[in-house]
């Protein structure tokens, strides 16, 4: 953000003041002399591509912060009774109720896995369960065995993982 700032002024710098910015970089080393028009010209060009920039930078300053923003997002909805529907390998989910799956995820410590699956060219797990939101976005739970549960927005990999008895336990009733 601070850099962001910093790149915003120095091209403002340059667009309003070129002659200033050329003194300051070039000027003050030359006696009686003065910059061309077409470098006045450049400098302003060259502010004006420097604040374009730094307006990039600022509008996606925290888009970097993805994990964070993801969990955010997954306990939201969650705590706020967004769930729509649950599949189960794609078929309809009747035998758990979507305030005790709620439950079972929001009462659970997570935490970054151990392997970045983004990494890796494919990822394999015993089931998968989607939780389809209101809003229209979908979150996959994944039993992964070692007697954890992966967890992440409809990415194809867990971008957290936790341990659940509960709900390893229903996976294992379900024949996963």
């Amino acid at each position: 953000m601070a850099f962001a700032i910093f790149l915003a002024l120095l091209g403002l710098f340059n667009l309003f003041a070129p002659r200033a910015a050329w003194y300051g970089s070039i000027g003050w080393k030359l006696r009686d002399a003065e910059p061309s028009d077409a470098y006045l010209i450049i400098l302003r060009i060259g502010g004006g591509i420097v604040c374009i920039v730094a307006i990039i930078i600022f509008l996606t300053a925290g888009t970097g912060d993805r994990e964070t923003s993801t969990e955010k997002m997954i306990r939201d909805n969650l705590a706020n009774n967004q769930i729509e529907s649950v599949t189960l390998q794609m078929k309809p989910v009747t035998s758990i109720d979507a305030d005790e799956l709620k439950n079972w995820i929001l009462k659970s410590n997570w935490k970054k896995p151990a392997i970045d699956y983004r990494k890796q060219s494919s990822f394999s797990s015993a089931a998968e369960l989607d939780i389809h939101l209101n809003n229209g976005r979908e979150i996959e739970v994944f039993k992964m065995g070692n007697d954890q549960i992966g967890i992440g927005e409809k990415v194809f990999y867990p971008e957290y993982v936790f341990s659940s008895p509960l709900l390893e336990n229903w996976f294992s009733t379900h024949g996963y």
